[in-house]
C-alpha cells in the first residue's frame, strides 16, 4: 500500500498594522494655501510590506470644499524625497466632521513594498485654512519624517510638528511550498 502525503503552504500576509508616528491627540491643525501639500515617510517594520489603507485625522474648517486628495508615492525623488506615484491622487470629498478618516485602498490597487521607503502624501487645491485641514501633533519625536510642498517642490518640514497620517499595511509573508512525501523520503 502506498500513501501520498502532501502538504499545501499557501503565500499569505501574517500581520495588519498601522504605522503612526505621532501620538494620536492633535494639538492644532496645519495648511499653508493652494497648492500646498504635506507628506509623512513610512519605513516599513519588514519587506514585503502591502499598504491596504491610509488615515488621516482631518479638521472640517467648512463642508463649502474638499478634503484635498491624497497619494501613496514611491522615495525614489530627488535624495529620496516623494516621487513617483504609487497610488492615486484620490479624492476625499467633503468632510463633514473632525477626526479620523480612513480611506481604503482597493485590493487590486494595493501596493507592495519590497525595499527602501515610502510616503503618503496629502494635497490642496484651495487653501486648507479655509476648508479641511490635517492634525498636527506637537511631540515631534518624529519630526524629521515631515515633508512639505509648495512651488512645485518638497521640503523637510520646518516646524518640530507631526503630520497625523498613518499607513495600515500587512507584513509578514509566507512563501508558497508544495512538500511531497516522495520528496520528503528522498531527503532523508
Amino acid at each position: 500500500m502506498l500513501i501520498t502525503l502532501t502538504i499545501l503552504v499557501c503565500g499569505a500576509y501574517a500581520d495588519e498594522i498601522e504605522i503612526s508616528y505621532d501620538d494620536g491627540t492633535p494639538e492644532g491643525y496645519g495648511g499653508a494655501g493652494s497648492e500646498t501639500g504635506v507628506a509623512v515617510r513610512f519605513t516599513p517594520p519588514s519587506y514585503p510590506t502591502k499598504i491596504v489603507a491610509v488615515k488621516l485625522y482631518l479638521f472640517e474648517l467648512s463642508t463649502d470644499c474638499g478634503g484635498g486628495k491624497v497619494w501613496v508615492v514611491d522615495d525614489d525623488g530627488l535624495n529620496e524625497t516623494p516621487g513617483s506615484s504609487l497610488f492615486g491622487p484620490v479624492s476625499l470629498g467633503v468632510i463633514d466632521s473632525t477626526g479620523w478618516l480612513e480611506l481604503e485602498i482597493p485590493e487590486e490597487s494595493q501596493i507592495t513594498i519590497s525595499d527602501g521607503e515610502f510616503y503618503i502624501c496629502r494635497l490642496d487645491s484651495i487653501d486648507p485654512r479655509d476648508c479641511t485641514s490635517i492634525g498636527l501633533d506637537d511631540s515631534a519625536t518624529h519630526a524629521d519624517r515631515q515633508w512639505f510642498y509648495g512651488s512645485g517642490i518638497w521640503v523637510p518640514f520646518p516646524e518640530p510638528a507631526n503630520f497625523m497620517i498613518r499607513a495600515l499595511v500587512v507584513t509578514g509573508s509566507v512563501p508558497v511550498e508544495l512538500v511531497s512525501w516522495g520528496s520528503l523520503k528522498a531527503s532523508m
